[in-house]
């Protein structure tokens, strides 16, 4: 199948919080991918690397990384062996009838606000027919037409509060990884911003992680595979809480004397008291591990 000349770039894309934490590398590369599915012209799916490398006239080791980088930030997708650009076949269909006439309608206003004859009556009054005569087409669809979806713009939010690039710092020195998952964004930044005020600068804050992260890598799914690299709930769910980790050294209790006739080695015991006291029937810490813990074990 031949390839196309031209694909559709959105501008939504200068408000997309997954592009702008983007560098410069990835961000070029990202739109060779795209460019070059289209090319492919087979729904978005990419060639193999090596092709890929040969057309870009790159290294296929460092393709390849930048393949896995853009995966784990969700701009691209793996499906058993294959890697397809995110959502590239439905942002490259056809425009509706609908969409033409938003688009034609636009093109007739520009028109006539920058042809060079001075706005008069007759400019203006032609400017409202335009609009009333491309209104009236979009909305007298015929029966059965679905009317086009109105999306509401997502939710932006700030990459960080201070503009000084700490968000990112942290984030880049505890996973290595350049940009922030997307799909974690929403819970990614203000979770960083929470813990700033007990860790303030970077490095501090990165050493307080760190191990977090390390604890998470090492961490399995249900069915036995490890957590997604894109996945950040070791930092919402687990760093931000402040959860116990292994590593974390413990108090050294005392432990019961083995040996102890009352509570047998189990540390705990009844006390005898009457019926009616509230203490009767709890368990209590036996004489013997108050005494062990008094003295150094």
């Amino acid at each position: 199948m031949a390839g196309n000349y031209w694909i559709k770039l959105y501008t939504e894309i200068l408000d997309d919080p997954k592009m702008a934490m983007l560098d410069d590398h990835l961000w070029r590369r990202f739109y060779e991918f795209c460019l070059v599915a289209g090319k492919h012209n087979k729904g978005g799916l990419l060639p193999t690397v090596d092709q890929m490398a040969w057309l870009l006239r790159v290294s296929a080791k460092d393709l390849q990384d930048d393949v896995t980088n853009l995966v784990e930030i969700g701009l691209l997708t793996e499906d058993n062996g294959y890697t397809i650009v995110t959502n590239f076949s439905k942002r490259q269909t056809k425009m509706s009838d609908a969409e033409r006439q938003v688009k034609y309608r636009s093109a007739l206003h520009k028109e006539e606000y920058y042809c060079n004859e001075p706005v008069t009556e007759r400019n203006t009054t032609a400017l409202r027919n335009v609009t009333q005569i491309t209104d009236n087409r979009i909305d007298n669809r015929e029966e059965g037409e679905e009317k086009k979806k109105v999306t509401p713009p997502a939710p932006s939010f700030s990459i960080n509060q201070t503009g000084d690039g700490f968000v990112t710092s942290v984030f880049s020195a505890v996973t290595g990884m350049t940009a922030i998952p997307g799909g974690d964004l929403p819970k990614v930044l203000p979770a960083i911003d929470a813990l700033r005020s007990k860790f303030p600068t970077v490095e501090g804050m990165t050493a307080y992680l760190k191990p977090y992260y390390e604890f998470w890598q090492t961490k399995k799914t249900k069915d036995g595979r490890p957590f997604s690299k894109s996945n950040c709930a070791w930092l919402y769910d687990c760093g931000l809480a402040g959860d116990p980790l292994p590593t974390d050294k413990k108090p050294n209790n005392a432990r019961p004397d083995p040996t102890c006739p009352a509570c047998k080695g189990l540390g705990l015991t009844r006390k005898d008291l009457d019926v009616h006291d509230p203490n009767f029937g709890k368990l209590v810490k036996c004489d013997c591990v108050k005494v062990r813990e008094e003295v150094e074990v």
